[in-house]
């Protein structure tokens, strides 16, 4: 029961950090982050996690992943309109911080887990990886976000005003006041 639950808590951290990097790259996609702040972000959070759990043995593994993200965002570029690159990374992201986590424990203290059990929650965390990402852009193949064609994606309605149920600026198809038939 506990090797399921620390399977558990294990993907809960990985698809926590893979959702958080593919909302910010929907925000700002490729090259919209700064070099070096994917590192910067995450080696903090491991400097942070570390000191307020006193598990100085993950400092080493936390700022190795910090730089393997930040390598795979400038090797993969991931944006939405790249929809390969989006979902490599989306996959590899969450694999490639569980693959370094377990080794970390491995290599310090050993772990009571199968060689089946460690690797496959971290394939499990990137296949999730790669899911969420579908989840952030929806199911276009070239990852543009659908929509009804009423709207713009980003909820106006072409005419300077915010589109109602009708798609006629937000009034709803009721005008008060007006005059009809």
């Amino acid at each position: 029961m506990s090797q399921a639950i620390g399977s558990l808590g294990q993907l809960t951290a990985a698809l926590s950090l893979i959702g958080v990097l593919l909302f910010a790259l929907m925000r700002w996609p490729w090259p919209g982050l700064p070099a070096g702040s994917l590192a910067l972000v995450l080696g903090l959070d491991a400097v942070a996690l570390s000191v307020l759990q006193d598990e100085w043995r993950m400092l080493a593994a936390g700022l190795v992943t910090a730089v393997v993200v930040e390598l795979l965002y400038h090797l993969l570029r991931p944006s939405p309109a790249r929809s390969g690159a989006w979902r490599w990374f989306a996959f590899l992201v969450p694999f490639s911080y569980l693959l370094i986590a377990n080794l970390a424990v491995i290599l310090t203290e050993g772990m009571g887990w199968t060689v089946h059990l460690w690797t496959g929650t971290a394939v499990m965390a990137g296949l999730a990886g790669v899911l969420l990402s579908f989840l952030v852009t929806g199911l276009a193949p070239d990852g543009r976000i659908e929509h009804d064609g009423r709207s713009s994606p980003d909820g106006r309605d072409g005419q300077g005003g915010w589109g109602g149920p009708d798609g006629q600026g937000g009034q709803g198809g009721s005008h008060v006041g007006a005059a009809g038939p």
